[in-house]
């Protein structure tokens, strides 16, 4: 088989460099063993010890240069010990330099990352307390606060807040790989309540890392366009937070208080909510195709146009919420709680309306084909 030259020249400089790497009693050890072998090897057809260890099972019959084969033994084991023990030591040493510099590297980074994070949180901190932004911002959340703000104040505040979008985006990215800092930044946001003050747009934020399970409050913040597939958020508060058009598919979110929240045209298929509070959530347009909602309150909810297809709403109030073109065909509404709701054109073909009630319940051009309806339904 015809070698490759190529990896030959990278053997014989990968050998080169590791000759390099040996001090210079070793090289000399090495010599002197490769010396002793060759020079073995050259008289070893000359000897009589070889024939006589050809036709002879008793080692003691192997006779080199008047010597037996143990004494040869005796005679080189003493520099090959000291050569295998110092090549080892070599070896563990360059282990040990690689594993403290490796050590090393770790410490500083996580240092740097460190006081990275610092520097953000004191710049930004000097930003809110220097600009005033946060009573900039109350008076811009005002509906009729906007005429009283100053050409100056808007100025300060929507550049400030551009600032501080760029700065933690930026800090974000530079913790890309590091899920603690990453969620060390988004709790100093809530805690500050900036994202609540400022309704800082989160669009751009990269939330695969952030960890919103044990998150106690995102009440008021702006979650529009945000992605959180798979999130879990649980036993939280998110009264009042905007999820518009927001992605929050096969998403968890159990025991939260969501009253208030705008999901319009918000994408939540194959999501889970359990025991959690959806009362005057504005879901228009919201596509929850495949989701599993149990026993959940929509009380006074708009859902018009909503996409419920094939989705598990056992045991959930829509009390007097609006469902007006809402598609709830193949859904399984056993024991839903429709009483006073308005369900005027929605499709409920094929759903399963056992036990719901549906009293005073507005079912004007509701399509109900082949759908499984309550006993006492007239």
């Amino acid at each position: 088989m015809k070698k490759n030259p190529n990896k030959l020249k990278i053997m014989f400089r990968d050998i080169h460099k590791s000759w390099g790497n040996f001090k210079r009693w070793q090289k000399l050890l090495i010599g002197v063993g490769l010396g002793l072998v060759i020079a073995t090897a050259i008289s070893i057809p000359f000897s009589e010890g070889v024939r006589q260890c050809l036709f002879s099972t008793d080692i003691d019959q192997c006779v080199f240069w008047n010597k037996s084969a143990w004494e040869w033994l005796e005679l080189l084991g003493v520099p090959l010990s000291l050569l295998g023990l110092g090549t080892y030591l070599q070896w563990w040493q360059q282990q040990k330099a690689k594993e403290d510099t490796a050590i090393r590297q770790r410490k500083e980074d996580a240092e740097a990352r460190e006081e990275a994070l610092q520097v953000y949180i004191d710049r930004i901190s000097k930003l809110l307390l220097e600009a005033n932004i946060f009573h900039l911002a109350f008076i811009a959340n005002d509906p009729q606060g906007e005429e009283m703000l100053t050409e100056a104040d808007r100025v300060t505040l929507y550049t400030s807040i551009d600032v501080i979008k760029a700065r933690t985006l930026s800090i974000l990215r530079q913790f890309s790989n590091d899920p603690a800092r990453q969620n060390a930044v988004f709790r100093f946001l809530l805690d500050v309540e900036l994202l609540k003050r400022t309704k800082l747009p989160l669009r751009e934020f990269d939330f695969s890392q952030i960890d919103l399970s044990n998150t106690i409050s995102l009440t008021g913040i702006n979650l529009s366009f945000t992605n959180l597939k798979g999130k879990t958020i649980r036993d939280s508060w998110l009264c009042d937070t905007d999820f518009i058009w927001a992605d929050l598919s096969d998403a968890k979110l159990i025991y939260c208080k969501l009253n208030r929240a705008n999901f319009q045209g918000a994408v939540l298929r194959k999501s889970y909510f359990f025991g959690t509070e959806m009362n005057q959530t504005n879901l228009e347009g919201a596509i929850l195709s495949q989701a599993v909602i149990k026993c959940c309150g929509f009380t006074n909810a708009c859902l018009r146009n909503a996409f419920l297809n094939g989705a598990d709403l056992t045991g959930s109030y829509f009390t007097k919420a609006d469902l007006t073109m809402a598609n709830l065909s193949q859904s399984d509404l056993t024991d839903a709680d429709f009483r006073g709701s308005i369900l005027r054109g929605a499709n409920l073909r094929e759903a399963n309306l056992l036990y719901a009630k549906l009293d005073d319940a507005d079912l004007t051009d509701a399509d109900l084909s082949n759908a499984i309806l309550p006993e006492d339904f007239s």
